[in-house]
């Protein structure tokens, strides 16, 4: 059996996001509120090619990307991760 390995840093060890946790682990500054924004227009590439394998899961290229935020979402150390609200649009 062929096993695929794949590591999706989703930005976690952007210089942004870095930062970010250093202010919050160094510094005990503490976070209130997060919002992460993730914006795929029609010309991203895998958003154009209607055959790309990310179509085919349920959701679509939602039920693809939506685990990207919250995997920078769950960087940051504190309570349990509680989410408010998901607001998604087409």
């Amino acid at each position: 059996m062929d096993v695929k390995l794949t590591v999706d840093y989703n930005a976690l060890f952007s210089r942004t996001m870095m930062k970010a946790l250093d202010l919050v682990t160094q510094i005990a500054v503490g976070v209130l509120r997060m919002e992460v924004r993730m914006l795929h227009t029609k010309e991203d590439a895998m958003a154009a090619n209607s055959k790309h394998w990310r179509h085919k899961l349920p959701g679509g290229r939602f039920g693809e990307m939506f685990a990207h935020p919250v995997y920078l979402l769950q960087a940051f150390p504190g309570d349990a991760l509680e989410p408010a609200c998901v607001l998604a649009e087409k």
